[in-house]
């Protein structure tokens, strides 16, 4: 993995910050999702993405040589599909279908957001060309709180933070970035001292940029709103990370805030 502890620098390539190597041939069997499968109608594309130039097969499809990227359109596929793999070094693979959202999710667990700007250009322009997005989602900050102490030191994450929009932004001009900030955390609203500054840092350097901005601990309740979160089976009892019921409710939130704003815009 490109990212997280006993990062290997090499493996920060995109499209998901990680490459697996096939030392020998292999087989990958890609499994589909059974809750999803019921409304996606199975995907009828796979893109994969090569550092080398070893073969692939995709189910009864012939061998072929991957560059770049290797991309089948298919039958629709509702469970697994298997790929067999030549020795090589992979870093992702796509999966699709016309119907529905398309969504990437970067496995950034543990991050605070600012590496982005790390990874080679060539990537980007890769990803912009196969892949272009219609929204960028982030969320970032929580994870940097527990090590902030200072007014000081939360705007240096910020500005940093802030920093990595912009390079998003010049990356894919003209697509909109959204831009959440940290939840509330801690069983006090003075568990975590450095949240106040975080929040606070974040909302004054996002505004220099040209993300949105959807303040989370607010929506929330504000500070101290993590407590009942927890009473009411919305987070869990680290009183830090959100339940699948939760996150439900904060997504359901966000897309209020979304169309209130969509609104505002809309009338005079």
């Amino acid at each position: 993995s490109g990212f997280g502890r006993g990062r290997n620098a090499e493996a920060l390539r995109l499209p998901f910050f990680a490459v697996n190597d096939v030392p020998d041939t292999a087989t990958w069997m890609v499994r589909g999702n059974g809750r999803s499968s019921l409304t996606h109608k199975g995907w009828t594309w796979t893109d994969l993405w090569s550092q080398d130039s070893g073969t692939v097969r995709l189910l009864g499809e012939p061998e072929a040589s991957s560059l770049d990227s290797l991309s089948w359109s298919h039958a629709p596929v509702m469970g697994d599909l298997a790929l067999t793999l030549s020795p090589q070094h992979i870093q992702g693979i796509f999966l699709g279908q016309p119907h529905g959202v398309y969504v990437h999710n970067l496995p950034m667990r543990g991050s605070s957001g600012t590496l982005f700007d790390n990874v080679p250009d060539a990537d980007w322009m890769h990803l912009k060309t196969a892949h272009a997005p219609s929204l960028i989602l982030l969320q970032f900050g929580g994870n940097a709180v527990p090590g902030i102490q200072t007014a000081q030191e939360a705007r240096w994450f910020a500005k940093r933070l802030a920093n990595n929009i912009r390079f998003l932004e010049r990356t894919f001009p003209g697509i909109p970035i959204l831009f959440i900030g940290p939840s509330d955390m801690g069983r006090s609203p003075t568990a975590f001292p450095g949240l106040p500054l975080v929040v606070d840092a974040l909302a004054a350097e996002i505004a220099s940029t040209n993300a949105l901005h959807w303040d989370l601990q607010a929506a929330m309740g504000g500070p101290g709103s993590m407590a009942e979160w927890v009473n009411r089976g919305w987070a869990s009892d680290d009183h830090i990370h959100f339940t699948r019921r939760g996150a439900q409710e904060a997504g359901e939130r966000l897309e209020q805030a979304l169309l209130a704003a969509w609104q505002s815009l809309r009338t005079p």
